[in-house]
């Protein structure tokens, strides 16, 4: 399984309401969630269709953040991507 695609990518800017979203190669049984940088905070992600999952994110602060994005699937594959974005005032 692989993490083909995050959204907010790297360097983009954004506002400080964003849905993060990713894509995977995989669709049986994959779950996501994401961590902001420093956080142990996990939270899950809703699945949109069956490779893809979102979660609206709000009030980031301006500056750049870092999220891990992580996912995993019934046969016991995990995967993470990090990305770092441009909140915008």
């Amino acid at each position: 399984m692989e993490i083909l695609s995050v959204s907010p990518g790297d360097n983009e800017e954004v506002e400080s309401d964003v849905a993060v979203t990713v894509t995977t190669s995989d669709s049986v049984g994959v779950q996501c969630g994401y961590a902001a940088y420093s956080s142990l905070e996990y939270v899950e992600m809703e699945m949109i269709t069956e490779t893809t999952f979102a979660a609206f994110v709000i009030g980031l602060e301006e500056g750049y953040n870092t999220i891990t994005i992580y996912c995993n699937d019934l046969y016991g594959n995990n995967v993470e991507r990090t990305v770092s974005f441009y909140v915008k005032e």
